[in-house]
């Protein structure tokens, strides 16, 4: 199986001279803890690095890539645009299945991993977590509403899909662009694949802020 690791992303909110998924944790990138951690599945052949054209510098600085890395592709401005230029670079090889991970989230675990694929004989399958914290919505600029979280969950990467099928729903949804999309499971859905959804993992955060680069630190330590 291939995965399309997508690394093109400015993230900008975290307030740094430099892409923040080469941000240096306990020494090494982040995108480097994530490709090392994603190389370790057996279920994976190949990791495909989706990055920006103006950070070849940076990704070139990357040192011991795992012998699964193939050469980078580059994104585009939008994650969705960015995993259909991946999905497009690999084609040709027409693998059965293909995986779909943040470049920024480096704890992916291996036992993740396994579920993802055992459930995507089913067809695509993505890690959902319910909300814990109370959930209120804002109704006006001071009045909040209770909201019923167990409605709710937070969906991860990564995610496995049939290849054939996600990259007919990635250019229907290119031809019709119904919707502002977030995640790649949610295109498959609105093409009409089945979807499953397993448990997903507290610790596979996806690094956004400062505080995500300490909570790193501290589990790395």
């Amino acid at each position: 199986m291939i995965v399309l690791v997508l690394a093109s992303g400015r993230g900008k909110r975290m307030g740094l001279e430099m892409p923040k998924q080469y941000a240096k944790i306990s020494g090494s990138p982040l995108l480097s803890w994530t490709l090392d951690a994603l190389a370790a599945s057996q279920f994976i052949t190949q990791i495909l690095p989706v990055i920006h054209s103006e950070d070849t510098v940076y990704y070139n600085q990357l040192k011991a890539l795992p012998a699964k890395c193939i050469p980078p592709v580059f994104g585009a401005d939008e994650r969705f645009q960015s995993t259909l230029k991946g999905l497009q670079s690999i084609a040709i090889d027409n693998p059965d299945y293909v995986m779909i991970h943040d470049g920024v989230r480096p704890f992916v675990s291996q036992d993740l991993i396994k579920r993802l694929v055992t459930s995507a004989t089913k067809g695509g399958s993505a890690p959902a977590l319910p909300i814990q914290e109370t959930l209120r919505r804002k109704t006006d600029e001071e009045a909040f509403t209770d909201v019923d979280r167990t409605q709710f969950y937070r969906i991860q990467t990564p995610q496995v899909f049939p290849f054939n099928a996600l990259l007919d729903a990635f250019e229907r949804f290119m031809n019709e662009n119904p919707f502002p999309p977030t995640d790649d499971a949610g295109i498959y859905s609105w093409a009409g694949y089945p979807l499953t959804y397993v448990e997903g993992c507290p610790i596979n955060i996806k690094v956004t802020t400062p505080a995500d680069i300490a909570f790193c630190e501290r589990v790395l330590k």
